[in-house]
């Protein structure tokens, strides 16, 4: 469980974190962009390559460092939401995404995903945190691990298990999950 403390120091990295990418984008001649060689394709004498080079690798890991922490702030927030929505309740799902095909041996299908099935829950999405960029990260973040899905279907609600992997098919699933409106 993440406590709003946690989740200030959390913050306070990102914040250091951007500062140090701040600084290293504002480098000029050649900074992030320019080039490190000259016309005819050899090393600039006027810069320090192999320090551009390393500034450039640098700023590479921060924004990887950036995107994982920001992710895990998201999850962080949406987490401390719903535990302070409702003291002792936690709120009532909602479908947010619709199963629009399942392929023949597909790990969807032997989850027991059906078309026309409701996503209430995928992993820890919901329809408060869904947005499309994050369930296909959850599923390419977990392959071989099972992911717990909950559906609607025909009015009544339905726990699944589904474990992301390669199969014959396309994807990791084998099956089209649509957002609902």
């Amino acid at each position: 469980m993440v406590d709003k403390e946690a989740l200030l120091e959390l913050i306070g990295e990102k914040d250091a974190l951007e500062s140090e990418i701040r600084e290293l984008e504002s480098l000029h001649s050649p900074g992030v962009v320019g080039p490190l060689v000259d016309a005819e394709g050899f090393p600039r004498a006027d810069i320090d390559v192999h320090g551009v080079m390393t500034a450039r690798h640098r700023l590479r890991c921060l924004k990887n460092d950036h995107k994982a922490l920001m992710r895990r702030i998201e999850e962080g927030l949406v987490t401390l939401h719903a535990v302070s929505a409702e003291p002792g309740r936690r709120p009532a799902l909602v479908p947010f995404c619709v199963v629009d095909e399942v392929s023949e041996g597909s790990p969807a299908e032997q989850a027991g995903l059906l078309l026309g099935d409701k996503v209430l829950r995928f992993g820890s999405l919901e329809r408060h945190s869904f947005v499309e960029s994050a369930l296909a990260s959850l599923v390419a973040e977990n392959v071989g691990v099972p992911i717990a899905v909950v559906v609607l279907r025909e009015g009544e609600t339905k726990e699944l298990t589904l474990l992301p992997h390669k199969w014959a098919g396309r994807g990791l699933l084998g099956c089209h999950i649509s957002p609902l409106p």
